[in-house]
C-alpha cells in the first residue's frame, strides 16, 4: 500500500556512504517529513534541521521545483521537474505502491573535507529491490552540506542535479525492469544532462571541458578511471544529446529511453525512424562536429545550435612537413 506520510512523520530511512567507492556501505538517517507534493514527499535529515542548515523556506522551494513550477527556458516553466521529466522520457518505477517521491535532504557521506568536489545529489536503483539495507521505495537523495539549499544558487545547483537524477530513476524503469539490458552510460548520462536543459538549469560546463579536449572515444566514459577527467565524458554528452533534442525535439529523447534496445541500435531502430528522419547516428555525428566547430545555423541548421553561446571547439592544426 503507499506510505501515504503527513507532515510530521518520522522516518528512518538507509542511505549510502559513498565514501566506500564502488560497493557502498550503509547507515541509517533519522528524518522526519516536512512537506507533502503532489508528486512527492519532502524528507530532511533530523540533525540538518535542528542545526538550522534545512528551513521550512528551502523545504517549500524544493517541493516547488519539483511539482510546480521550472524557469524560464524549460520545456513548460508552469510544471514541475517531475511532470517536466515525465513528458520527455517515460514513467518512473512503482515500487512501494505509491506515486509520490520521496525527496530525502541529507548531508551525504561523500568525503567532503570544505573544499573541492562533493555529491549533489544521486538515485540509486538499489532500493527499488528487495535486498537488505533498501527502502523498497522511489527515493532521491539531494545534499544539505555543503550545499546550501537556502540561497539560490545552491537552489539551482540542488534542482539541477534532481532533474538529472529523476531522469536516471525513469531509465532504471525502462532499462532495469522492463528489459534486462542497462543503457550504456554515455547515452544514460546524455539524457540526464539535457534534463537539466529542459528544465531550464544551465547547460553542464563546455568551455573547459569537452571544448578544448575533443579528441576522445566518442561513446567512451572514464577511460582513464580520473574523476577529474571523466568530466570531459560529461561535457561531451550533455553537447551531444542537446543537439539531438534540438534537432528532433523531445519524441526522440522519450522513444530512446523507452526502447528495448540500448545505445546506437535504440537510436537507429526506434528512436530516430519514429520522429521520422532519415538521418541515422553515423549522419548525426558528422553534423553534430561541423556544429560544434561551426556553429551557424544559417550556413544549414544542422551545422549549429539554438541554445545560446555554446562555445566553438578549440581546432588543433597539424602541419605535413612534405608539402611545401
Amino acid at each position: 500500500t503507499a506510505w501515504n506520510f503527513s507532515v510530521g512523520t518520522q522516518k528512518t530511512w538507509w542511505a549510502s556512504d559513498l565514501r566506500t567507492g564502488a560497493n557502498p556501505s550503509f547507515y541509517s538517517v533519522p528524518s522526519t517529513c516536512k512537506k507533502v507534493g503532489t508528486n512527492c514527499y519532502v524528507f530532511v535529515e533530523d540533525s540538518l534541521w535542528n542545526s538550522g542548515r534545512v528551513d521550512q523556506i528551502a523545504v517549500d522551494s524544493v517541493q516547488i521545483a519539483f511539482d510546480l513550477k521550472t524557469p524560464s527556458g524549460s520545456i513548460n516553466p508552469n510544471q514541475g521537474i517531475y511532470q517536466n521529466n515525465v513528458d520527455t522520457y517515460g514513467t518512473p518505477p512503482n515500487v512501494d505502491n505509491d506515486s509520490k517521491i520521496i525527496l530525502l535532504i541529507l548531508d551525504i557521506r561523500d568525503g567532503y573535507k570544505g573544499s573541492g568536489g562533493y555529491t549533489a545529489g544521486y538515485f540509486y536503483g538499489y532500493n527499488e529491490g528487495n535486498s537488505a539495507y533498501s527502502n523498497k521505495a522511489e527515493i532521491y537523495y539531494l545534499d544539505g552540506n555543503p550545499l546550501n539549499l537556502k540561497t539560490s544558487g545552491g537552489l539551482k545547483t540542488g534542482m539541477s542535479t534532481t532533474a538529472h537524477e529523476f531522469q536516471h530513476m525513469i531509465h532504471y524503469y525502462y532499462h532495469g525492469y522492463l528489459t534486462s539490458g542497462s543503457q550504456e552510460t554515455f547515452f544514460n548520462e546524455g539524457c540526464s544532462l539535457v534534463a537539466e536543459v529542459i528544465n531550464g538549469y544551465p547547460l553542464y560546463s563546455q568551455s573547459s571541458y569537452y571544448n578544448v579536449s575533443t579528441n576522445r572515444y566518442m561513446l567512451g566514459w572514464n577511460q582513464n578511471n580520473d574523476p577529474t577527467d571523466v568530466l570531459k565524458d560529461y561535457s561531451r554528452a550533455a553537447r551531444f544529446f542537446l543537439y539531438l533534442k534540438e534537432q528532433f525535439g523531445i519524441g526522440v529523447l522519450k522513444n530512446f529511453t523507452q526502447s528495448a534496445r540500448t545505445g546506437i541500435n535504440a537510436l537507429d531502430i526506434d528512436a530516430l525512424p519514429s520522429v521520422p528522419t532519415t538521418r541515422r547516428f553515423r549522419d548525426i555525428v558528422v553534423d553534430w562536429w561541423i556544429a560544434n566547430y561551426l556553429n551557424d545555423r544559417t550556413v544549414d541548421t544542422k551545422w549549429g545550435y539554438i541554445y545560446p553561446n555554446v562555445p566553438p571547439v578549440t581546432a588543433s592544426t597539424i602541419l605535413n612537413p612534405n608539402i611545401s
